[in-house]
Protein backbone atom coordinates (compact mmCIF):
# COMPACT_ATOMS: atom_id res chain seq x y z
CA UNK A 1 0.00 0.00 0.00
CA UNK A 2 1.27 3.48 -0.79
CA UNK A 3 1.10 6.36 1.67
CA UNK A 4 1.08 10.14 1.57
CA UNK A 5 2.85 12.18 4.21
CA UNK A 6 0.53 14.71 5.83
CA UNK A 7 2.01 17.56 7.87
CA UNK A 8 -0.05 18.99 10.70
CA UNK A 9 1.26 21.77 12.89
CA UNK A 10 -0.10 22.63 16.30
CA UNK A 11 -0.22 26.41 16.37
CA UNK A 12 -0.11 26.90 20.13
CA UNK A 13 2.67 24.40 20.79
CA UNK A 14 4.67 25.18 17.65
CA UNK A 15 5.03 21.46 17.11
CA UNK A 16 5.00 19.56 13.85
CA UNK A 17 3.32 16.19 13.53
CA UNK A 18 3.73 13.72 10.68
CA UNK A 19 1.04 11.23 9.78
CA UNK A 20 1.06 8.48 7.23
CA UNK A 21 -2.22 8.48 5.36
CA UNK A 22 -3.08 5.73 2.84
CA UNK A 23 -3.18 7.00 -0.74
CA UNK A 24 -6.56 6.83 -2.39
CA UNK A 25 -6.59 5.03 -5.68
CA UNK A 26 -7.64 7.28 -8.53
CA UNK A 27 -9.71 5.67 -11.24
CA UNK A 28 -10.58 7.13 -14.59
CA UNK A 29 -14.25 6.70 -15.41
CA UNK A 30 -14.99 4.26 -18.23
CA UNK A 31 -18.00 4.89 -20.46
CA UNK A 32 -19.75 3.17 -23.34
CA UNK A 33 -22.65 4.32 -25.52
CA UNK A 34 -25.23 1.80 -26.63
CA UNK A 35 -28.76 1.86 -28.08
CA UNK A 36 -31.62 -0.17 -26.62
CA UNK A 37 -32.63 -2.54 -29.44
CA UNK A 38 -35.03 -5.06 -27.90
CA UNK A 39 -38.60 -4.23 -28.94
CA UNK A 40 -40.01 -4.01 -25.41
CA UNK A 41 -37.24 -1.76 -24.11
CA UNK A 42 -36.00 -2.14 -20.54
CA UNK A 43 -39.00 -3.34 -18.55
CA UNK A 44 -38.94 -5.26 -15.24
CA UNK A 45 -37.10 -8.43 -16.33
CA UNK A 46 -34.28 -6.76 -18.30
CA UNK A 47 -33.90 -4.13 -15.58
CA UNK A 48 -33.55 -6.90 -13.01
CA UNK A 49 -30.91 -8.68 -15.11
CA UNK A 50 -29.07 -5.38 -15.63
CA UNK A 51 -29.02 -4.67 -11.87
CA UNK A 52 -27.90 -8.23 -11.05
CA UNK A 53 -25.02 -7.85 -13.49
CA UNK A 54 -24.07 -4.37 -12.23
CA UNK A 55 -24.01 -5.48 -8.58
CA UNK A 56 -21.37 -8.11 -9.37
CA UNK A 57 -18.83 -5.29 -9.67
CA UNK A 58 -17.22 -3.12 -6.99
CA UNK A 59 -17.26 -0.03 -9.18
CA UNK A 60 -19.90 2.67 -9.00
CA UNK A 61 -22.07 2.10 -12.08
CA UNK A 62 -24.48 4.61 -13.58
CA UNK A 63 -26.70 4.98 -16.64
CA UNK A 64 -27.12 8.29 -18.45
CA UNK A 65 -30.08 8.81 -20.76
CA UNK A 66 -32.66 11.48 -21.56
CA UNK A 67 -30.71 14.06 -19.57
CA UNK A 68 -30.79 11.99 -16.37
CA UNK A 69 -28.12 9.99 -14.57
CA UNK A 70 -29.19 7.12 -12.32
CA UNK A 71 -27.60 4.40 -10.20
CA UNK A 72 -27.39 1.25 -12.32
CA UNK A 73 -27.58 -0.91 -9.19
CA UNK A 74 -31.13 0.28 -8.44
CA UNK A 75 -34.00 -1.35 -10.30
CA UNK A 76 -36.36 1.47 -9.34
CA UNK A 77 -34.04 4.10 -10.77
CA UNK A 78 -33.61 2.19 -14.03
CA UNK A 79 -37.36 1.59 -14.37
CA UNK A 80 -38.04 5.29 -13.73
CA UNK A 81 -36.07 6.23 -16.84
CA UNK A 82 -38.59 4.67 -19.23
CA UNK A 83 -35.97 3.21 -21.56
CA UNK A 84 -37.70 2.12 -24.77
CA UNK A 85 -36.42 0.72 -28.06
CA UNK A 86 -34.16 3.22 -29.81
CA UNK A 87 -33.08 5.05 -26.64
CA UNK A 88 -29.38 5.86 -26.55
CA UNK A 89 -27.81 5.29 -23.14
CA UNK A 90 -24.34 5.78 -21.72
CA UNK A 91 -23.09 3.21 -19.23
CA UNK A 92 -20.52 4.74 -16.85
CA UNK A 93 -18.40 3.01 -14.24
CA UNK A 94 -15.81 4.32 -11.82
CA UNK A 95 -13.76 1.95 -9.68
CA UNK A 96 -11.31 -0.93 -9.63
CA UNK A 97 -13.20 -3.07 -12.15
CA UNK A 98 -14.81 -0.34 -14.23
CA UNK A 99 -13.73 -1.62 -17.66
CA UNK A 100 -15.08 -5.10 -16.97
CA UNK A 101 -18.35 -3.68 -15.62
CA UNK A 102 -18.94 -1.48 -18.66
CA UNK A 103 -18.09 -4.30 -21.07
CA UNK A 104 -20.39 -6.79 -19.33
CA UNK A 105 -23.31 -4.34 -19.24
CA UNK A 106 -22.79 -3.19 -22.82
CA UNK A 107 -22.70 -6.83 -24.00
CA UNK A 108 -25.90 -7.49 -22.04
CA UNK A 109 -27.72 -4.62 -23.76
CA UNK A 110 -26.38 -5.63 -27.19
CA UNK A 111 -27.62 -9.20 -26.58
CA UNK A 112 -31.12 -7.70 -26.15
CA UNK A 113 -31.14 -9.24 -22.67
CA UNK A 114 -31.62 -12.66 -24.27
CA UNK A 115 -35.22 -11.83 -25.18
CA UNK A 116 -35.03 -12.06 -28.96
Amino acid sequence: MQYNLVYVSAVQQASLFLYLVPKKEVFQMTEANVTIENKTGIHARPASVFVQTATKFKSKVQIKAKGKTVDAKSILMIMSMGLVKGTDITICADGPDEAEAVKALKDLVLSKFGEE
